[in-house]
């Protein structure tokens, strides 16, 4: 029954936020918003691999980095800078982002930013608990995330400056950030089936595949296999 009541009041609230961005923006975006979010929840979400990182180990190495890229932790005082030089070069796979972005610096969630040459190029998200985190909406089996996990969110590069391994330089900065404090025990993060590359590329950096990590229900035996 509380489920149900839950599920109800997740309807309504949805509802609520399609009428206003039906009032705001009229009807072929609001179209186009209820299409992504269809595919999402009947495509989308069920390709996610998942993967884990345990940060006990020794963080991988890397070649000492160009001493114009800048690498650290943003606060609110960021916001500003991010929605001023960063929302520009955004598409649509980005405005997820954006309701955690007006967060940053709010227990629990927080981002790390890159410069090159004074000039802001990157973000990656980092929330402080997965089991409070955007992973809790996916359809990942809770039973297999813990206390001591942090989620490893999405990230941003800016066109022009992507293939100068600014993702793995940041992503450097940020497991040795939660490796100095001592109750993350583990990462963990997620990518899409449709992007072979970044499977590849965060099993290089030793993350490894959460086995079976979606939970077990009618719906996820038709598309986890699809």
């Amino acid at each position: 029954m509380f489920k149900v009541i839950k599920v109800t009041r997740g309807l309504k609230s949805q509802l609520k936020i399609l009428i206003v961005f039906f009032d705001k923006n009229g009807f072929y975006l609001t179209f186009h918003k209820v299409i992504q979010y269809i595919r999402y929840n009947l495509i989308d979400k069920w390709k996610f691999v998942y993967f884990e990182l345990d940060l006990k180990l020794q963080p991988f190495s890397l070649p000492e980095r160009n001493s114009s890229l800048k690498i650290r932790k943003a606060d609110y005082k960021d916001i500003k800078k991010i929605k001023n030089e960063l929302y520009p070069c955004m598409g649509d796979k980005q405005e997820f982002d954006k309701r955690y972005i007006d967060q940053i610096g709010k227990k629990g969630i927080n981002c790390f930013i890159a410069e090159l040459d004074n000039e802001l190029v990157h973000y990656f998200m980092v929330f402080d608990s997965a089991l409070d985190s955007p992973l809790m909406k996916t359809p990942i089996d809770h039973k297999k995330i813990f206390k001591s996990d942090v989620y490893l969110g999405n990230a941003f590069t800016v066109m022009g400056t992507r293939g100068q391994s600014i993702t793995t330089y940041v992503l450097q900065a940020i497991i040795k950030y939660l490796q100095s404090e001592e109750q993350y025990s583990r990462a963990v993060l997620l990518i899409h089936k449709d992007t072979p590359g970044a499977v590849v590329f965060y099993k290089r950096l030793g993350f490894k595949v959460i086995e079976n990590a979606e939970a077990k229900t009618l719906f996820s035996k038709f598309f986890v296999k699809n």
